[in-house]
Order: C-alpha cells, then structure tokens, then sequence
C-alpha cells in the first residue's frame, strides 16, 4: 500500500512541480525564427543574446512528457543551446510551448509570456 502511494505522489509530483528548463550554464548555440525557422542568430548583437540566455536560464517546465509536434508559423521560434546535461532545443509558437532533448520533450511554463519576451529582443523579421 506504501509503494502505490508513494508511485502515486511521484506521478502527481512531475504534473504539479517546476523543474529548471535548463542548467545555470546554459548557452545559446543557434536562434532561428519565422515560418522558414530562418537562422538569426548573426543579426543579434551580445547584449541581445546574453538576455535571452538569461531567459532561457530563467524558464521552467513541467516533469512530464509530450507527444504534440510543434506546427511552424509566422511567430515560431527556435532556441538552441547547451548546458552541463548537454544539447537543449527550445520551440515557442502562439500554440506550443516546449523544450527537448532530442528524445523527450517537455512543455514549459509561461510559454506564453516567454514567446512574448524573446520576440520583443528579437530583430524586425
């Protein structure tokens, strides 16, 4: 009876808990944007990339896993980096909202707002 509700508690745990989107030393490899997920990364100055690093390094997401693949749009976005675990790829849409490793995704928190943030530093497109 103890295991099943300590395996309960655990699954509640991983919908209900923020965990850190990425480690403290994340560092953005690549930013790609638009419909095309063009690559623009060479148009944003150091102070551009430096604040959207700390974004990054600021975002959290749940404990559990998706299954939805992200649609590409006008507002798509597309933050590659890395950190001490390794590669971490960051999809922002009006829709979706998730980070992944290659083999699991996880969606994050405030997608929203962070969509919202990381287009404000981003040049005209």
């Amino acid at each position: 009876m103890a295991a099943v509700v300590a395996a309960a508690a655990g699954i509640c745990a991983r919908y209900v808990l923020h965990y850190p989107a990425v480690g403290g030393d994340f560092e953005i490899s690549f930013i790609r944007a638009g419909e095309t997920l063009e690559d623009i990364t060479e148009q944003l100055d150091q102070d551009t990339l430096d604040a959207l690093n700390e974004l990054a390094r600021g975002t959290e997401r749940r404990g559990f896993r998706v299954r939805r693949s992200p649609w590409l749009s006008e507002s798509s976005v597309e933050i590659n980096g890395r950190d001490g675990e390794g590669l971490w790829h960051i999809y922002l849409d009006e829709d979706t909202s998730v980070i992944n490793d290659g083999d699991r995704r996880y969606p994050l928190i405030n997608g929203d707002e962070l969509l919202e943030q990381v287009w404000a530093l981003l040049p005209e497109q």
